[in-house]
């Protein structure tokens, strides 16, 4: 038994379940990773949904795609998909703005003096 395996078999956690291709990641590794991942795992898909509305889609598709017996995983993702809030992009003119150091006016307020009411 590999120490990989020891530890995580002490540890009471299950070993980390290998990628279905291994040269390189695909739709079906992600299925997996919602179905069977670990705390970690989701914490690291659910940054990349949060800021990536394609991979946010991909996530929902995999959702969907979960082996019935592990349907409340399945349930859990599609749930926290809908509920995330859009993803906020800056426009095109704000990163040139600030590439050639020019101020950026990110808001309504921002740069403008409030008088009191």
């Amino acid at each position: 038994m590999s120490d990989q395996m020891t530890t995580a078999a002490t540890a009471g956690a299950r070993p980390p379940r290998p990628g279905r291709i291994t040269v390189e990641e695909s739709f079906l590794d992600l299925i997996d990773q919602v179905a069977y991942g670990d705390l970690e795992t989701w914490r690291k898909l659910y940054a990349a949904a949060q800021a990536d509305p394609a991979f946010r889609q991909a996530v929902a598709r995999a959702a969907g795609l979960v082996d019935p017996d592990f349907a409340n995983a399945g349930h859990l993702w599609r749930a926290l998909v809908e509920r995330m809030p859009p993803v906020q992009t800056r426009p095109r003119w704000a990163a040139t703005a600030e590439a050639a150091g020019e101020p950026v006016c990110t808001g309504p307020t921002s740069g403008v003096a409030r008088r009191g009411r």
